[in-house]
C-alpha cells in the first residue's frame, strides 16, 4: 500500500516496530483509533490528523509515554474524560473537529 492510497486502517506491520517513537498517518480514511496502537510502547507522537475519526474510545488504548497527540481535522464530537489519563501528554491538537462536549476537567 502506497501513501497515495486512501487507506482505511493502520497497517498491522506497524505494530512490529517496537522502537517506533513517531507515527504520522494523515490524509486518509481512518475511522477508529485501534486498540493495537498500545503495542507501540515507546510511542511519543501520534498524528492521525485529517482522517475520518468520529470517536475517541472511552477506554483509551494509547501508549503511556505518548507526549503529543494530533487528531486535527477529523469528525470528533466528544472528548472522553479518559484522555486526561495520558500523564505524559504535553500537546493535544483537536482543532477543526465538530466537538460539542468536553470533559468537565477541561474547565479547570
Amino acid at each position: 500500500m502506497g501513501f497515495e492510497d486512501n487507506y482505511h486502517f493502520i497497517p498491522k506491520k506497524i505494530y512490529l516496530l517496537r522502537f517506533l517513537e513517531n507515527f504520522v498517518l494523515t490524509g486518509g480514511n481512518i475511522r477508529v483509533i485501534p486498540k493495537s496502537i498500545s503495542k507501540l510502547k515507546i510511542l511519543k507522537l501520534l498524528n492521525l490528523g485529517f482522517n475520518n475519526i468520529e470517536d475517541i474510545p472511552k477506554t483509551l488504548y494509547l501508549p503511556e509515554n505518548l507526549e503529543k497527540l494530533e487528531l486535527w481535522s477529523n469528525r470528533l464530537k466528544t472528548i472522553p474524560e479518559s484522555i486526561l489519563n495520558l500523564r505524559n501528554l504535553k500537546f493535544l491538537d483537536l482543532s477543526t473537529n465538530q466537538i460539542e462536549i468536553l470533559p468537565n476537567s477541561f474547565n479547570g
